[in-house]
């Protein structure tokens, strides 16, 4: 029993970061990454921060190594003007991101409207497809 605990603490030691699927995957999707820092999430979720150019990415993987979403910080100015247009309803609006999934794109901002903050998921177009308060707001 003593041997099956230590062997189950270094496999999960040595391979908590990343495992070859996920590095394979982010690989060929990314090959311009650079400085790739690999974590994983207590529900079997990889996540792979990384920079191309002078933005910072993050990469979510399964454990499969099948790719999830990657989110990248971006500026106001970067936005969609169907996507800042939406934005102007709002009385204040901060952190924005592109979020780039397998099913489609989307941006992430959190906005306020009546002091209370939100995070609002905006289409290409500039549809809110979801809003949520920002302290229940699960990514």
């Amino acid at each position: 029993m003593k041997y099956f605990i230590l062997f189950f603490w270094i496999f999960n030691n040595l391979f908590a970061q990343t495992n070859d699927a996920v590095k394979k995957t982010f690989e060929s999707m990314y090959p311009q990454a650079q400085e790739a820092k690999y974590s994983k999430d207590e529900n079997n979720i990889y996540q792979v921060i990384f920079d191309i150019g002078e933005k910072e990415y993050e990469a979510f993987f399964d454990i499969l190594g099948n790719w999830i979403k990657t989110q990248i910080e971006i500026e106001k100015n970067e936005l969609p003007y169907n996507v800042q247009k939406t934005l102007e309803s709002f009385e204040g609006v901060e952190s924005f991101q592109k979020v780039l999934t397998p099913k489609g794109d989307y941006y992430e901002c959190v906005v306020f409207k009546k002091s209370i903050a939100y995070v609002a998921l905006i289409n290409e177009k500039g549809k809110i497809i979801k809003k949520v308060k920002e302290e229940d707001y699960e990514d």
